[in-house]
């Protein structure tokens, strides 16, 4: 049987360089999941207020099932914030990548998106929402919590926990304690506007 490996986490943590960078140091097959949503058409429908395709888990499993039976003993690095949805019986690991406020709200100003799914994004991460989708459908053995501000260092640590050199740990991250002063919209707004001033 292949060896999925999901990397998952709010968007703008660093998913896609983290799972890149895996898939090369594993020579594995690298995902970007919803991509292949929408290329293969493995959706429901369209969610016009989020502005994304909604996965459909049967359709998504029928996919990972057909690579896997393609890619039979080798590494399948799937980058996607709802990884959770791949059948647990495919599952090796799923690494829950986390960002804090501040850089996470850099990221997502830099892309230029809306400051509504900025905050969407933002108040997820807060929450770990990813992380707790993740534990709800899957075996939290299998799930490990990652935070470095450094992302190959996050590479390094994912590579090593796979080895069996480093603990696969959930450390259930809480970032409300930075957002004492600022509220979650003031920090977009001071660090949007800054970003939209220097460019």
């Amino acid at each position: 049987m292949c060896r999925v490996i999901g990397v998952s986490g709010t968007p703008g943590v660093g998913k896609s360089f983290v799972a890149r960078k895996l898939s090369e140091k594993l020579n594995g097959l690298y995902i970007d999941l919803s991509s292949k949503v929408i290329e293969e058409r493995l959706y429901q429908e369209y969610d016009i207020s989020r502005e994304s395709y909604v996965a459909d888990p049967d359709k998504v499993n029928s996919y990972i099932k057909k690579i896997c039976s393609e890619n039979m003993g080798r590494y399948i690095i799937v980058d996607s914030h709802y990884a959770e949805i791949i059948d647990p019986a495919y599952i090796h690991r799923i690494f829950v990548l986390r960002a804090d406020p501040e850089t996470l709200v850099k990221r997502l100003c830099s892309r230029g998106w809306s400051r509504e799914k900025i905050l969407e994004n933002l108040e997820a991460e807060l929450l770990g929402v990813c992380l707790y989708n993740a534990l709800e459908e899957q075996d939290p053995f299998k799930i490990c919590e990652i935070y470095e501000k450094d992302l190959d260092r996050a590479v390094e640590r994912i590579l090593s926990i796979l080895e069996g050199k480093e603990k696969c740990e959930i450390y259930y991250i809480d970032w409300l304690n930075i957002l004492e002063k600022e509220s979650p919209v003031e920090l977009i707004e001071r660090i949007c506007s800054s970003q939209k001033n220097l460019s």
